[in-house]
Formats: C-alpha cells, structure tokens, sequence
C-alpha cells in the first residue's frame, strides 16, 4: 500500500505514518520519544490518535467484565487464522470472557477448530486450558486469568498477558 504522513510535530518531523494494508491499515510512529511513554497510554498524543483510529470501526473482540486497563486487540491472516492478544496494566487480577465475534472479524466458523491460549507475564508463559463456547456469531474464551502488577509502574516486561490462537483444520 501507499505510505502516508499522517501528522508532524511542532518542528515539521515526521511523527506518525499511515500504511493501507488489506482493508485496514498499520501506524508507526516514528518518533523515539514515543516508545518511552507509559504503555498506560497517558501521552495525550498517542491517546488521542488511538482513540480516534479505534473509534473508526470498533474491534470485532471484547471482554467481561469490560475493564479500562485490559488492552487487547486481533490479529489474523485469511479467514481460518487469528491471534487476539490481551495485555492487563492495572493493580488488580482479571478474570472473565474474551468475547469474539467471528463475523465481524471475517473468520469463518472453521477458525475455530482449534483455539490454543498461552498466558503469562514477563518472559514466562504456560498453555492454559480454557472454556469455549459458541454464541450466535461469537467466539467466547474463558479460563483466563490475567495477574495485576502492584508495582508503581506496570511495563511490559511486568505486565499479564493472554496469547489466544484460533486455527482452522
């Protein structure tokens, strides 16, 4: 796809790129800067283009109970291959349902033949056996647990993550 400056800085840099990609679309942002931000997205920049490129069309996945400080986003590759991967920032454990909806993701119910989750924090992980259920058009994982880090800064390095795989035979 064409590559597009999609904004600058005071100084006339470069600071984020737009790349059309499939139907959607990869930003980069180029300034260092940037990745010595909080992961917790407290730089008002960086908020504000999240929001809005989130905003656009909302992410075929979701999660309950809903929590501000549980990122998560999709991944996939055909209609049959997707990753979601979920990341919590906060001080508190989480424990719920990662909610997909395999319609507004364009997979097909194939993709679901095989699901694989690996959770972990930091550099550790472990095969999880989750609950699978099917609703509708949704995909609903349970089983996961995503630990909450009570150090004063949660980086990435700290923070609990879900690895979940669906794979079609």
């Amino acid at each position: 796809g064409k590559v597009v400056e999609a904004a600058r800085d005071g100084k006339g840099n470069t600071v984020l790129l737009l790349n059309n990609y499939g139907k959607g679309c990869v930003l980069l942002f180029t300034a260092p800067k940037l990745s010595a931000f909080s992961p917790e997205g407290k730089n008002q920049f960086v908020s504000d283009i999240l929001k809005k490129v989130c905003s656009y069309k909302p992410l075929p996945v979701d999660i309950s109970p809903g929590r501000t400080d549980i990122a998560f986003t999709l991944s996939k590759s055909g209609d049959k291959e997707a990753v979601v991967f979920a990341m919590n920032h906060g001080e508190k454990d989480w424990s719920g349902e990662i909610i997909i909806n395999l319609k507004e993701a364009g997979l097909s119910p194939e993709a679901t033949g095989m699901v694989t989750v690996k959770a972990g924090k930091g550099y550790e992980t472990k095969e999880v056996v989750p609950q699978i259920k099917r609703d509708s058009d949704n995909l609903i994982v349970s089983g996961i647990t995503l630990s909450g880090d009570t150090d004063d800064f949660c980086s990435y390095r700290q923070a609990s993550f879900a690895y979940i795989r669906l794979c079609g035979k």
